[in-house]
């Protein structure tokens, strides 16, 4: 198999499983955090949901793809049809 194809699998696995731990981080700090007022003065429930964890998984998701993910040339040639 062709390296371009092992290496967007990977980075489809990585993206797939960020987005259901994103999921489920929101479902569980939306739903699991008490009414407390939070630092902002809004319900602790909705700024850990709504405003950290989104925060927190910008951060996250720029790590990954500043360090896990490869720039790949995207064209259709490759270096067997050069030959």
């Amino acid at each position: 198999m062709d390296k371009k194809f092992t290496q967007a699998k990977k980075e489809a696995k990585i993206a797939f499983i960020l987005a259901i731990v994103y999921l489920i981080l929101w479902i569980a700090s939306a739903y699991l955090l008490g009414n407390g007022s939070g630092i902002l003065g809004l319900p602790l429930w909705f700024e850990a949901s709504c405003i950290y964890l989104p925060l927190f998984f910008t951060l996250l998701c720029w790590l990954i793809v500043k360090y896990m993910f490869v720039d790949l040339p995207l064209d259709i040639k490759s270096e067997s049809n050069n030959k």
